[in-house]
């Protein structure tokens, strides 16, 4: 993470902190030092990437992913545990008993699987 895109990320938060809603684009420029916001584009797309930010549908489109989301994908994992997601793979057993899940993202879990009677 580039200096300027940790920068953009502190604020983003700070921001949402404040006011739940996520900052506009002149905002984040403004406080950044900036002069268009066009130049942030890239260095938000890249805290997209990587998973800090989440594109949203509502008007500001970006948000700041759950805390335990995935950084790959943004999807809650855990969540998705407890309610027998559908998508997800069982890759190995380890030799502890614990299993190894792979989400279509490709993000891999490790967790004790519940073992069901005979």
């Amino acid at each position: 993470m580039t200096p300027r895109q940790h920068n953009l990320l502190q604020f983003f938060r700070a921001h949402m902190a404040k006011s739940e809603l996520p900052p506009p684009y002149k905002q984040m420029a403004h406080a950044l030092g900036v002069k268009s916001p066009a130049a942030l584009v890239p260095h938000v797309q890249n805290l997209v990437r990587d998973g800090h930010l989440i594109r949203t549908k509502d008007y500001r489109g970006l948000a700041l992913p759950p805390t335990n989301a995935c950084r790959k994908c943004g999807h809650n994992h855990e969540e998705a545990m407890s309610h027998q997601h559908v998508y997800t793979t069982l890759v190995r057993t380890l030799p502890d008993g614990r299993d190894v899940l792979r989400y279509l993202c490709g993000h891999e879990i490790t967790v004790k699987l519940p073992t069901r009677a005979k």
